[in-house]
């Protein structure tokens, strides 16, 4: 009898420490993590420079007609691990999220952001863009002065 009960009481101490559970960090899966939030944000008409120094070095940067064009790009997932006695995995990381971000610049100033988001998280998918917002004043065109 008293073999049973500390055989017992051995495997309540040995299950716990069998069974795993942890957040993972999240995983980049394609492109380069940059801060998304900020890039989408940027305010004023900032140079190819000062973005690079607010938010780093873009995935792409080309050349266009009139100025350039900065693209940022991430995916990545993230999750919770859980393993059931060390050995058996039952969960693995599974919620993704992406951000993609063109900065178009012209004469040596941001005019426009171009952005586009998908999470698909614990509280439900979500999906923004792709939405651009032009920086830059309407430049009048072939207005003569009196």
């Amino acid at each position: 009898m008293r073999s049973r009960r500390s055989a017992f009481l051995l495997g309540l101490a040995i299950l716990p420490s069998g069974c795993g559970y942890g957040h993972t960090r999240p995983v980049i899966e394609s492109g380069k993590s940059f801060p998304c939030r900020s890039a989408i944000g940027i305010e004023g008409e900032p140079t190819p420079a000062e973005v690079v120094a607010m938010i780093g070095d873009p995935l792409e940067r080309k050349s266009v007609a009139g100025g350039e064009v900065f693209h940022y790009a991430v995916r990545g997932r993230y999750g919770d691990r859980v393993r059931l006695l060390g050995l058996v995995t039952i969960s693995e990381p599974h919620y993704f999220w992406s951000c993609d971000v063109r900065l178009e610049f012209r004469d040596g100033r941001l005019y426009s952001i171009t952005h586009a988001t998908d999470e698909d998280g614990p509280d439900g998918a979500a999906k923004d863009g792709p939405r651009t917002r032009i920086l830059q004043p309407a430049k009048e065109i072939g207005r003569v002065a009196p």
